[in-house]
């Protein structure tokens, strides 16, 4: 029997006192807005370019999470960052794979390679393309620890200093992503690199310095998010072939533009128990949503009412993803306390 008692676990991995609300709800719309990104690219309707911004959040999120630690164990982070990411990646991806090969059509996407790739995070399968982001965030956890020794050694030194540092790894993350381009696009990767050196910018700052910042990333993001529209509506022939470079670099600055909205308008705590649940479920539903909208069965095509579909689609995603929550917990659990009976005995 599965022990509700487990789904408190804070996958966050942040201390409920300090809960940022603020935080909670940016995870919680860049969750929303990557399921309609992905329902109106189902629909074929161009709205999907406009909630395209949602992944590049959880970038930034992440990032800035781990920039506000003072303290990071390598070897415990990543154990325990990976076994947060992976034990419902491969529960999810199992699941889905024998699911798949129930319909003989998707059987050709099954094959031993394919399969292999999926679960080492090197490749996706059909139905579940936007499941990329697992090796994505994987990459930025690993360089948490040379991002933190980085900062730590910034601390004693100006902020002008830190900053052309902090912008040396940028360009540098760039230039070997475009190199290399053909492992990871360097654009998603910058989102968490910036995001991880702004914490340590703020506490630079004063008060209204740091609202400056804030407004001025802000008034950057915003301008970004309209040329980049501009630049789609208003010229003719192929778009990624005009202005594909600045589209990526475009939704990272609107991201942080909506970042630091949210950040600088949500003061008050208000539904902090609803957030924490949102949170625990924002990577089970990002795992769970694509099978079920781009897999064998569609839940948008299951009657001829749209509503009724997308109702049905999210009641469909959220009992899925509350599952996947509760025996990945429940499988995290156990196996930590068969390793401490263990290092007794």
């Amino acid at each position: 029997m599965v022990d509700f008692r487990l789904f408190q676990m804070n996958l966050s991995g942040l201390d409920n006192k300090k809960h940022d609300e603020a935080i909670s709800l940016i995870r919680l719309i860049s969750t929303l807005s990557i399921i309609a990104c992905h329902v109106f690219q189902f629909w074929s309707n161009d709205l999907c370019a406009w909630f395209n911004v949602g992944v590049q959040l959880f970038f930034i999120i992440s990032g800035y999470l781990y920039g506000l630690k003072d303290n990071i164990q390598t070897v415990f982070f990543l154990k325990k960052t990976f076994k947060k990411v992976l034990v419902p990646y491969w529960l999810f991806l199992t699941f889905a794979i024998c699911y798949l090969a129930s319909f003989t059509e998707w059987e050709s996407a099954l094959n031993i390679k394919s399969v292999g790739l999926a679960y080492l995070g090197a490749g996706t399968i059909r139905g579940m393309r936007h499941l990329w982001f697992v090796s994505y965030i994987l990459f930025c956890y690993l360089l948490v620890p040379y991002l933190h020794a980085l900062v730590s050694y910034c601390r004693g030194k100006s902020l002008k200093y830190a900053v052309v540092r902090y912008l040396f790894v940028f360009v540098l993350i760039n230039v070997l992503g475009f190199s290399f381009s053909s492992f990871f696009l360097p654009d998603r990767i910058s989102a968490f690199v910036l995001a991880f050196f702004i914490p340590d910018i703020q506490k630079r700052l004063s008060v209204k310095a740091n609202k400056s910042f804030a407004l001025t990333c802000v008034a950057i993001g915003l301008f970004a998010w309209c040329a980049r529209y501009h630049f789609r509506y208003n010229y003719s022939g192929s778009y990624v072939q005009i202005a594909g470079l600045f589209d990526r670099y475009s939704m990272i600055l609107a991201a942080f533009s909506f970042f630091f909205v949210i950040k600088l308008l949500y003061t008050k705590k208000r539904w902090q128990r609803f957030y924490m649940i949102s949170d625990k479920l924002s990577y089970p539903v990002y795992l769970v949503h694509g099978l079920f909208i781009f897999g064998p069965v569609s839940m948008l095509t299951m009657t001829s009412s749209v509503a009724f579909n997308l109702l049905l689609l999210m009641c469909v995603v959220l009992l899925l993803a509350i599952t996947l929550e509760l025996l990945s917990n429940k499988i995290i659990y156990y196996k930590t306390c068969f390793l401490k009976k263990s290092s007794k005995g």
